[in-house]
């Protein structure tokens, strides 16, 4: 079997966690065997366990949390190729901010297939970190031989218009089969969680400053402030969770706002809702936009995500400077709120089957690795 060692800075979580788990949950194992390097604490978490429980190798890098440690991950990396190089044959890189080392040394030891991979359409949401990544990726761009992306604007971002043909995308697909409209689940889940008689809204996402939940909460004061019966759950966890459940508190919201941390059931949670919320400050091409649709669900997003995620009628773009949220409630009443069908059939058409995406990907790693080592 074929090596592809898959790179991310952090242990993933969200986005780029859910497109990993689901390229190796499609994949076929005679093709392509993966690794998945990370920077991290030594602990292992769910990701770790998927991966393992399916036969695939997981290596924990040191965390780029200080210089000194920055060095040691530098080191780390460096004698991870000197030990595997022999055996890879591409190494796909999803974070570009630690492309330049993993590229530079995969080129160093003769691995002839060097992906950056975009997932994003902004360097950084913090302009010191935009700086140092804009250096970095300059010096990736040195030794990379594919690129690949999730969507036209995320390639456009990170390589230039000059180099939209000859980009990969591969989009972010879902399993459309899971996030299946049905009445039953929705009725079940809202059962379940004690929403008779409620509205309710909805975010998944990990609780970090790009994901913007302190103006989620503020459009939800606003919300509440129309709608009575409103509650709002969110699905995720991260950082800033305490210091939302702060807020909250403060707002006095504490029995309508549901922190209901990482799930499993995220489907039927999407089902179970009335709107999703989305006020991100920026995104590549967000999976969870491309689940919520799919279960047919009516999708308030800022503007600043790319139109790209518009797969369906379903998505209404919406600003997110401060004083806007009396937009989004006025946004809000403009939809039909009673209507709800299964949009998965839209989403096929329109390429974003994973089965289909995932067996594209191989067939495209495979020209890849014929063109580079079988010639």
């Amino acid at each position: 079997m074929r090596k592809i060692v898959h790179v991310i800075t952090n242990r993933p979580h969200g986005g780029i966690g859910a497109v990993l788990k689901n390229i190796v949950t499609y994949s076929s194992s005679s093709q392509f065997q993966y690794s998945f390097l990370f920077s991290e604490d030594y602990k292992e978490c769910s990701f770790d366990h998927f991966m393992k429980d399916r036969g695939y190798n997981v290596c924990v890098l040191p965390k780029l949390n200080s210089l000194s440690n920055i060095l040691k991950y530098v080191i780390t990396v460096y004698r991870y190729y000197l030990q595997n190089a022999g055996d890879i044959v591409a190494v796909h890189v999803h974070t570009p901010n630690v492309a330049f080392i993993h590229l530079f040394f995969a080129w160093k030891f003769g691995i002839k297939i060097r992906i950056a991979h975009s997932h994003n359409t902004c360097y950084s949401d913090n302009w010191l970190k935009g700086i140092c990544n804009y250096l970095l990726i300059c010096l990736m761009k040195i030794f990379v031989t594919d690129r690949f992306a999730c969507g036209n604007d995320a390639a456009n971002f990170l390589f230039g218009k000059h180099n939209l043909s000859n980009t990969y995308i591969f989009h972010n697909a879902i399993d459309t089969s899971i996030f299946q409209f049905s009445v039953d689940r929705r009725r079940n889940k809202r059962k379940d969680l004690n929403l008779s008689g409620n509205l309710v809204f909805g975010h998944v996402g990990n609780m970090f400053k790009l994901k913007n939940h302190s103006f989620l909460i503020d459009v939800f004061v606003s919300i509440k402030k129309r709608y009575s019966n409103a509650v709002l759950l969110l699905v995720g966890d991260g950082a800033l969770r305490d210091d939302l459940q702060e807020k909250v508190n403060q707002l006095g919201l504490e029995d309508s706002v549901r922190f209901l941390g990482q799930r499993d059931d995220v489907a039927d949670i999407l089902m179970a809702l009335d709107v999703f919320l989305f006020p991100s400050l920026f995104e590549g091409f967000p999976v969870s936009l491309m689940e919520a649709q799919c279960t047919g669900l009516p999708c308030l997003v800022s503007d600043t995500i790319t139109r790209e995620v518009a797969i369906t009628d379903l998505v209404h773009f919406l600003p997110i400077h401060e004083g806007v949220e009396a937009l989004w409630v006025k946004e809000l009443e403009r939809i039909k709120l009673d209507s709800r069908r299964d949009y998965s059939q839209v989403l096929q058409t329109a390429g974003y089957d994973l089965p289909k995406e995932v067996k594209a990907l191989e067939t495209h790693y495979q020209k890849l690795c014929h063109d580079a080592y079988d010639k």
